[in-house]
């Protein structure tokens, strides 16, 4: 008994237990007999589909080559085969790498400062101990001891995500599919905000479609 709002896996080819005959569209709505001999409207999805954007902002420098039906490389495009992993489009690099090396010099800045906070704790706790030194010095060591400390911790955050942002340079397909959509052209300027490219994977569908439970 199948109940209203059903859905069924089809792979690529159509074939399945159910005996569900129609055309193999990756979506939109078509119509699905069932071996009883009834047919229903139906809306066939892909088995995965995609929205790409860049997580940082920046011009596009390079979007994937491909060759053409006329023998000329291309842009890809919609239509075109990707496979996972496959670097779709990069985003200008410099000013990421740029950024990178300004979170380096600020972890260098801060460890040198915790370095020498360090030595300074180490000596008025000697002193502190002989009781050379009054309690308000020693407390303002320690503090200057765990403020340059967390310095270093903050630098070195900002840091990974200066690293994330330059490895995200480049826009990499999530795994293999049929690109159905291009929204970037070379020398735009992307987004995360902004979808650059959507895929789908048809190597299976998805069927929905509504069954009376008479049936």
């Amino acid at each position: 008994m199948c109940a209203a709002g059903s859905d069924v896996w089809l792979s690529a080819e159509c074939t399945n237990p159910f005996e569900i005959s129609g055309t193999c569209s990756p979506s939109g709505s078509e119509f699905v007999r069932i071996s009883e001999g009834l047919r229903y409207s139906a809306s066939i999805l892909p088995f995965a589909q995609a929205a790409l954007s860049f997580k940082s902002s920046g011009y596009v420098t390079n979007i994937r080559q491909v060759v053409g039906a006329d023998g000329r490389r291309r842009d890809v495009g919609t239509g075109d085969y990707v496979v996972r992993g496959d670097v779709l489009a990069q985003i200008r690099q410099q000013d990421l790498k740029n950024q990178v090396e300004q979170a380096e010099a600020q972890v260098s800045q801060a460890m040198a400062q915790h370095v020498q906070a360090g030595q300074d704790f180490e000596r008025a706790k000697a002193l502190y101990a002989t009781q050379s030194l009054t309690r308000p010095d020693f407390d303002q060591a320690q503090a200057k001891f765990d403020s340059t400390l967390a310095a270093v911790n903050q630098t070195n955050a900002a840091l990974h995500q200066a690293q994330l942002a330059l490895n995200d340079s480049d826009l990499k397909a999530p795994f293999s599919a049929y690109i159905l959509t291009r929204n970037i052209e070379l020398g735009n300027l992307a987004s995360p905000a902004a979808t650059a490219f959507t895929i789908a994977d048809t190597s299976a569908v998805k069927v929905s479609f509504g069954v009376p439970d008479t049936h």
